[in-house]
């Protein structure tokens, strides 16, 4: 999955056909969304419903950025997301990661934060994200 495929091009995928390389390119696409805070490109990596986000379910892509962009990006600016490790999941276009990932507060710049998650993803048939969970989340010790 390129990063500029066309909107018919993106239709014509099917979530089996997306490989964990591809998976890495729509992650890498949305990790940068975030860590730009982009709200186009982040649009553009979602699903109009997601069926799973987070702690919420059947939530609109419109509503999920929102809450995001007041919830999260108003408070933390996201300072690397990085996936360590990327393999298919049992269902079809399901991916399982860890990363780490580190953020910085808005109001107190000296308070950085690192951490280890692990989590999955599901890639749709528009070569979209689906669902997003993290599963389990180790706050690291920072230098």
């Amino acid at each position: 999955m390129e990063e500029d495929y066309s909107n018919s091009e993106k239709t014509d995928l099917i979530a089996s056909e997306i490989t964990t390389s591809d998976a890495r390119t729509l992650y890498n696409r949305f990790s940068n969304a975030i860590i730009n805070e982009n709200l186009n490109k982040l649009f553009d990596c979602l699903a109009p419903t997601l069926t799973v986000w987070y702690a919420k379910a059947n939530i609109q892509r419109e509503q999920a950025i929102a809450d995001w962009e007041s919830e999260y990006a108003s408070k933390w600016s996201v300072v690397s997301d990085e996936i360590n490790d990327l393999s298919a999941g049992d269902r079809t276009g399901e991916f399982i990661y860890f990363k780490n990932y580190i953020i910085r507060s808005k109001t107190k710049p000296d308070d950085e934060r690192t951490y280890e998650i692990s989590g999955y993803f599901v890639v749709d048939f528009n070569g979209q994200i689906i669902e997003m969970k993290d599963l389990e989340t180790n706050r690291l010790q920072n230098k």
